[in-house]
Parts: structure tokens; sequence; C-alpha cells
């Protein structure tokens, strides 16, 4: 299910593109977890795979406007902008 801005709910349309960006890298306190963006990127591309057939995803960290630009420069119908709200690395 894809929310939109609004209340408004749909259906994802298996048939068209994702397009996912990098997120910030995770911090905790003053510790920074390089590549834990490029992490998120890949574990959410991943699960959006499953559900349709092409899946493009950014390459570096940009704004939500040089996301979507990437977006539709990709062909992409959806953008999933991820943000990394608190991480914690685990061993």
């Amino acid at each position: 299910m894809v929310r939109t801005a609004g209340t408004e709910v749909q259906k994802l349309d298996a048939g068209k593109t994702v397009y996912v960006s990098v997120p910030e890298d995770g911090r905790y306190g003053s510790t920074a977890y390089p590549g834990s963006g490029q992490m998120v990127t890949q574990i959410i591309a991943s699960e959006f795979s499953k559900r349709t057939p092409r899946v493009e995803t950014g390459t570096r960290t940009e704004s939500v406007e040089q996301s979507l630009a990437s977006a539709r420069k990709a062909g992409a119908y959806y953008l999933v902008a991820p943000v990394i709200l608190h991480w914690e690395h685990r061993r």
C-alpha cells in the first residue's frame, strides 16, 4: 500500500518502476556509521523487487528535490525516500 501526502491509500502498481534514494548515513551520538545509508537503500530495494520487476537505486545521498529529479530521469513512477532516524550498530 502507498500512502500519499494526504490520507489516501492506494495499492502499489507492480508494473511501475520504483526509485529508492540513499539516506544520510546513520549516527548514534557522535559516532557515524559510513555506508549505513547505502545499506538501508539496498534492503528497501530488495523488498520492493519482490513486488515490482524494476527497482532503481540512488548512488549517493541527495536532497528530496534531487532524488525526485533522479527518479524522473530513471523513468520511475514511485520515489521512496528513506530517512534514518536512529542507528545503533549491532554485531
